[in-house]
């Protein structure tokens, strides 16, 4: 959380990128804690081929903004 707090408050063309969380549990206090630093989104274990899917798919989708909008 911590990092990507530093991270997003920076002003360098990396402050942008995605940021994932993985962690072996989520509770809801933790994933808002995520949310409001930043992160585009958290893959709680134990995860499934489908939701490392979906993360990754995110990532992509949100990379190829950041590059249209440069």
């Amino acid at each position: 959380i911590e990092t990507a707090e530093a991270i997003r408050g920076q002003r360098w063309p990396s402050s942008g990128a995605p940021i994932f969380a993985v962690t072996a549990a989520i509770e809801k206090p933790l994933r808002e804690q995520c949310r409001v630093a930043g992160m585009d989104g958290i893959l709680s274990k134990p995860y499934s081929q489908k939701d490392l899917r979906d993360v990754l798919s995110t990532m992509k989708r949100l990379v190829g903004r950041k590059r249209a909008a440069n």
